[in-house]
């Protein structure tokens, strides 16, 4: 990240400065969160009325809003919940993807990040106040707290052909935002003087919807970014005026704490930042100010020691295959490894020849549950890096085909290749069904902890500072949930005579009795059972999420 300018202001006191504090960078869609500040001068005056609707206000667009549509009220779009989804100047490539179809929700019942009910609260104000955003925001705000260096004369609106209401862009520097965040912080108070009504700063800052972000994205007020629980050190009650590239105002009442981080998006090679990235920005700098406490190394010394029985273990195997002659299925039972140490070597060790049928299912199962922990791995990067998608049926796709894919292709398919001296392509259509019944288990033993627990986890960054231990910690977690279900699966293919677990000497498989994969009736039963326990555990999770 390129960091232009940092602010950190705590007991009202600047405690750190860097970079160009004086500049008046862009400030994108912080500009929302300075006219919501805006809104409650005025409202508290009387010259602005929140109920009123937008057929009362004569609010249209160059695109015709419908009755319907014009039943939105100011408060509906202080929240982003107007209802109106129509282009509007300003909007990003993301916002204009995001924008659900028009009617599809009623005014006040759905949250959407909605350009145009910020711009079209501009032209309200303007309306209703007979003033401009700039003058108003320099009389009423700017001027009494003593920003330095905005210039309300050089700002201007910005129209679009499509849309009657403009873009009201705003150029501040840190420092000025820095007084601004102090403001809210000392709930609208200055100098003796109530800025901004202390009721409103309450108002504004409550999250009235859950945004499916997290940290101080986790939740949305009046045009505030708000923290809905507790994420590490930011807790909840937290909020932030964010904008394009990382841009934030972070207020942490809890802390007395204001944070300014800029970011020069003037300038094309800037390296930008967004959502929860910019949160554990925010907790590296709480750590490095001592305003919270750092972070226990309890955790980084168990995975760094469990680092050293894994290669220990890797060794182990690796000589046990070598020396006895045990190939068939290594590359498997080495992911297997990886995926869960000593307990894998020990599974594989007890699982050999005429072993117990409870300890063959173990290792089994164990293989699996190497798949799924790589498998999860590739499900949080996808939501992570590759499509951060809200939806639940997005959710639910790629939480059972990325699991199914790589359980299929990289481990049930070549083992069975292997058992069958079949082809490839005979192993995949012999294996498809037995890893559909492994994956329902596993993604039914998942989901809840999944659900009820990936948020937080997401938020491991800002408490061990270390996004490698937090994709260990998650994947190997949510691995052993879905183990839990797929050893019955493992022990029942074990006395009905099929094979569950890969590799051996042919000594040691010539004393397994039986075929390699179920019969399709038996196969068929099980997956009914499995899919039965799936969709449970999902219904009961979401019961449990609502």
């Amino acid at each position: 990240m390129d960091c232009a300018a940092l602010m950190v202001v705590t007991d009202g006191q600047v405690v750190f400065e860097w970079g160009n504090t004086a500049n008046n960078f862009a400030a994108h869609s912080m500009r929302k969160s300075l006219l919501s500040a805006l809104y409650g001068v005025y409202v508290s005056d009387g010259a602005i009325d929140p109920s009123k609707t937008l057929a009362e206000l004569g609010i249209d667009d160059k695109t015709p809003l419908t009755d319907a549509e014009k039943q939105a009220t100011i408060s509906d779009l202080l929240k982003a919940r107007s209802g109106v989804y129509i282009r509007a100047a300003g909007e990003t490539a993301s916002m204009s993807a995001a924008r659900p179809e028009r009617g599809s929700h009623a005014p006040g019942t759905f949250w959407y990040y909605n350009n145009w009910d910020f711009n079209a609260l501009g032209t309200i104000f303007d309306q209703e106040t007979k003033e401009s955003i700039y003058q108003a925001f320099q009389t009423r705000i700017a001027g009494p707290i003593g920003m330095q260096d905005l210039q309300t004369e050089r700002l201007q609106y910005s129209y679009e052909p499509y849309s009657m209401h403009p873009y009201y862009g705003y150029r501040i520097s840190a420092r000025d935002l820095a007084r601004f965040g102090q403001l809210f912080l000392q709930e609208g108070a200055w100098d003796g003087e109530q800025i901004v009504p202390a009721t409103w700063v309450r108002e504004s800052t409550t999250p009235y919807s859950e945004t499916g972000g997290s940290g101080t994205y986790s939740g949305y007020g009046y045009m505030w970014w708000i923290a809905s629980q507790d994420a590490g050190p930011i807790a909840q009650g937290s909020y932030a005026a964010s904008g394009y590239g990382g841009h934030t105002l972070e207020v942490l009442p809890d802390l007395n704490t204001v944070i300014v981080y800029r970011v020069n998006t003037d300038d094309p090679a800037a390296r930008l930042t967004y959502g929860s990235r910019v949160d554990q920005l925010i907790v590296r700098i709480l750590r490095a100010s001592n305003r919270v406490a750092a972070p226990s190394r309890a955790a980084e010394w168990a995975l760094a020691g469990w680092g050293v029985l894994v290669v220990g273990s890797l060794g182990v195997l690796g000589w046990h295959a070598w020396r006895y002659g045990a190939r068939r299925g290594a590359a498997g039972w080495v992911l297997a490894t990886i995926g869960f140490g000593p307990i894998a070597l020990l599974a594989y060790l007890s699982s050999r020849g005429r072993s117990r049928q409870g300890l063959r299912a173990l290792g089994g199962a164990l293989y699996s549950g190497a798949g799924y922990a790589i498998a999860w791995v590739a499900v949080q990067i996808t939501f992570l890096y590759l499509w951060p998608s809200r939806s639940p049926l997005f959710t639910l796709l790629v939480m059972y085909g990325v699991p199914f894919t790589i359980g299929l292709l990289a481990f049930r398919a070549p083992y069975m290749r292997a058992r069958l001296g079949a082809s490839y392509r005979t192993a995949l259509r012999r294996s498809m069904l037995v890893e559909a019944i492994s994956t329902n288990l596993a993604v039914a033993g998942a989901t809840p902890v999944a659900i009820l627990s990936l948020d937080q986890w997401w938020h491991g960054p800002m408490a061990l500072q270390s996004p490698p231990l937090l994709f260990a910690i998650s994947s190997l977690a949510l691995a052993i949930a879905g183990l839990v279900p797929i050893y019955p699966l493992h022990l029942w293919m074990v006395r009905r005579g099929y094979a569950v677990w890969p590799g051996g000497t042919r000594k040691e498989i010539a004393h397994q009795e039986g075929i390699a994969v179920p019969s399709w009736r038996d196969a068929y039963v099980f997956w009914w059972i499995s899919l039965a326990l799936m969709v449970a555990a999902i219904v009961l999770s979401a019961l449990l999420l609502t």
